[in-house]
């Protein structure tokens, strides 16, 4: 009976110091300014939430609850806090919060803080800390944030900038301006005219717009469409709709996919996949070790590709300055195929249209397959080492034919070919060539 009873006393002892534990505190700040247009606000350890006021006061509310072992010691914690609002120039409002915290700790989900003032509390649990603004529609906003969230009602500022630090981003609305700087966070973006973002190690997916520029690493993005789109990014993760004007992407080691049509586009890849609908021009100026994937396209140039792979479905002009150790995988092509350098590449087209317009190739152990049809009447000048062409010789007008040992050199037209007929310029080293 006495083991019984002592039981229950420690019992009761622990349920006693797990209610006291368990003791929670509220506070709330308030201040309100009227006639603001911009505003600034920095905050930490809670959601920071913009809200659209439909008067023209702007009131900022600093919401605290806590939980702590002692009632009076957590009031004190929270009366530590205050909520800094002060007018500036440009009817500009500065707030904000926590900047007096110089440590914080968390074990377990407790917590030990430290103010700048020296003063330190314990075992604080279930800290929240939200700051809502509430204000009319604002000429611009400038909102950072650390560990929790920064949210936007639609309609509350027509230029926002948003810095957040291992948060959740939820932008609702449409921005005139906006303008990111993200990291280890994720969410959602609305609707842009103009934008620029640095994102590193973070997901978001924005809407649509104008112009947008990211720097990006280790992040993932979606987008929906956009007219103009600057990208300078590293291992990331893109899916994007179309970009109807420019696109200009400096990449390495990331994944795009683009359900949309492209305008114009130049890049540079590296160890990169790309997949992509039409496009009209685009052009690459440096690749190496990259998977390309598209379905028709007016032209594709690059200046350097080395190890690349190039799956097109059609395409009209394709050409390469200077080019080893690539596969072109080509479905159709109705105009021209121009390589100034290749150097042991694989060419491969399956069909040739009849507006073709000509070939020129110069290269060393690349093989080409280029089936152009019976209704083309073509001028032929090649000079091949070590290799083979193949045409339709018995077609051949000749003008010049020499064969000495392993090098032919051949200048000629097909029967029928006229004044303005393609031009073919071949100069091969160690390769076949297939011209039907």
């Amino acid at each position: 009976m006495t083991s019984k009873w002592v039981i229950l006393t420690l019992l009761s002892v622990g349920l006693t110091g797990l209610a006291q534990a368990q003791t929670e505190k509220k506070r709330t700040v308030e201040k309100v300014f009227d006639g603001k247009t911009a505003l600034w606000a920095s905050h930490r350890y809670g959601d920071l939430v913009l809200h659209r006021n439909s008067g023209t006061q702007t009131k900022a509310v600093l919401t605290l609850s806590a939980k702590g072992k002692d009632e009076k010691e957590t009031q004190e914690f929270l009366d530590a806090f205050e909520l800094y609002a002060t007018e500036a120039p440009d009817n500009k409002l500065d707030v904000q919060t926590s900047n007096q915290i110089d440590c914080w700790n968390t074990i377990n989900g407790r917590s030990t803080i430290k103010f700048t003032n020296g003063k330190q509390f314990s075992g604080i649990k279930d800290f929240n800390m939200q700051l809502d603004i509430y204000v009319p529609r604002l000429r611009y906003a400038t909102l950072e944030n650390k560990y929790a969230a920064i949210r936007t009602e639609d309609g509350t500022t027509a230029i926002l900038e948003a810095i957040l630090f291992d948060g959740k981003l939820d932008l609702q609305g449409s921005f005139e301006q906006l303008k990111l700087d993200v990291k280890y966070s994720d969410g959602t973006v609305g609707n842009f005219n103009t934008g620029k973002s640095v994102l590193y190690d973070s997901d978001v997916a924005f809407g649509s717009g104008k112009n947008m520029e990211i720097s990006s690493k280790y992040s993932g993005i979606k987008m929906g469409s956009a007219e103009t789109l600057t990208l300078e990014c590293f291992d990331d993760n893109y899916k994007i709709g179309a970009v109807s004007g420019q696109l200009t992407i400096n990449d390495k080691y990331s994944e795009f996919r683009f359900s949309g049509n492209w305008g114009t586009a130049n890049c540079q890849f590296y160890d990169s996949e790309v997949e992509a609908l039409n496009a009209d021009r685009v052009t690459i100026t440096s690749s190496k070790y990259s998977e390309f994937e598209f379905q028709e396209l007016n032209s594709l140039h690059f200046d350097e590709s080395f190890d690349d792979a190039v799956k097109i479905a059609k395409v009209g002009a394709l050409s390469a300055a200077n080019t080893k150790y690539t596969e072109y995988n080509i479905g159709g092509l109705w105009k021209s195929l121009t390589f100034n350098e290749s150097f042991d590449d694989d060419i491969n087209v399956q069909t040739v249209g009849a507006t073709f317009e000509g070939m020129v190739f110069h290269g060393k152990y690349t093989d080409v397959t280029l089936p152009i049809p019976a209704s083309v009447k073509y001028e032929v000048n090649a000079e091949m080492k070590y290799g083979k062409l193949v045409y339709p010789d018995s077609e051949l007008e000749s003008s010049y034919y020499k064969e000495k040992g392993e090098t032919v050199s051949i200048k000629g037209k097909l029967k029928g070919a006229g004044v303005n007929a393609p031009k073919i310029e071949i100069t091969s080293f160690d390769g076949d060539i297939r011209l039907k």
